[in-house]
């Protein structure tokens, strides 16, 4: 797996937008996700262009749906479950 800092997630926002005059239209910096004590998701850092299609591929158990409960707020719900990040 490739690991982007939040720098270089700045950068390439900055890339897809001077290339392409795309827009982010959704991003995450630094997503940590906590299931009690366990560390789900550690640094996660992702840019969602505008107007593109985007896929979340990986194998089983590897964080995809957690990720997108992230998004909607759906561990909010339990108690116990924690995120930190922007």
């Amino acid at each position: 797996m490739v690991e982007k800092t939040p720098d270089q997630v700045d950068e390439l926002k900055n890339q897809l937008n001077d290339i392409n005059g795309v827009q982010p239209k959704a991003e995450v910096k630094n997503l940590n996700f906590y299931y009690g004590s366990v560390h789900a998701l550690k640094k996660v850092n992702l840019v969602v262009p505008e107007k593109q299609v985007m896929a979340l591929i990986g194998p089983s158990g590897c964080g995809k749906t957690t990720l997108l409960r992230c998004f909607n707020r759906m561990h909010d719900l339990y108690p116990g479950n924690r995120y930190e990040g922007e």
